[in-house]
């Protein structure tokens, strides 16, 4: 969104200095309207633009300050612009996309899970008073997952928090170069999701490329500037 408001502003003929003050001062949201006057302050100041924009990493995404830096560099910040505009919208219909397509089968697992939580908590143990007034003896598989049930009748809240503390863990890991690198790795050897990400990342190189290429970049940097994907 910013980008196409940034775009059409130059194209009317807004310096880019006037163009980021006008956006920040219209923007309702208060984390981008304080980066965009701070960028227009800055750039006020002297700095070029992917300059500015790298001070908020938080809100433009490393290889979006690199394709800035190409087309400003490079005399063709219009075409960079209107191409990577495209190339945003589209990456958002297809993260939707996928979303969309996600939520289903986490439905169904869910689902899944809070039946196998049932019976094992509830319907096992029916059977095991039934095999025990019969005077039989309970089948080891069977006595294994009424043990199971036990243990998570007595102790599915502290097993809830340990599952919520390793999230809140992990998710501040994967923020860290090593744990990106990890679970980077892990995905892409997944059987069949990383199969479908290698796809999405090979596409989304080819878009920052052709965005690159089209708009006169020396196939050198354009290739220094996609390998961020």
């Amino acid at each position: 969104m910013i980008t196409r408001q940034f775009l059409a502003m130059l194209t009317a003929g807004f310096s880019i200095i006037k163009a980021f003050k006008v956006m920040g001062q219209k923007n309702r949201n208060r984390t981008l309207k304080k980066a965009l006057l701070k960028i227009h302050d800055d750039i006020e100041q002297g700095q070029a633009l992917w300059v500015a924009l790298s001070q908020h990493p938080k809100v433009f995404s490393g290889i979006y300050i690199n394709m800035i830096k190409a087309g400003e560099m490079g005399g063709t910040l219009e075409t960079v612009l209107k191409n990577l505009s495209h190339h945003l919208e589209r990456e958002q219909d297809i993260n939707a996309k996928i979303k969309a397509a996600s939520i289903y089968p986490l439905i169904i697992t869910l689902m899944a899970l809070l039946v196998i939580f049932f019976i094992i908590s509830f319907i096992m143990p029916a059977f095991v008073n039934v095999f025990a007034s019969a005077g039989a003896e309970i089948p080891l598989p069977t006595q294994l997952l009424l043990n199971l049930g036990l243990f998570l009748n007595k102790y599915w809240i502290a097993l809830l928090l340990a599952i919520i503390a390793i999230a809140l863990i992990h998710r501040i890991w994967i923020q860290t170069n090593p744990g990106k690198q990890f679970t980077d790795k892990f995905l892409l050897r997944l059987p069949l999701w990383g199969t479908f990400l290698s796809r999405i990342i090979a596409a989304h190189f080819a878009r920052i490329m052709a965005i690159l290429l089209q708009a006169g970049i020396p196939i050198l940097q354009a290739l220094e500037v996609a390998g961020g994907v």
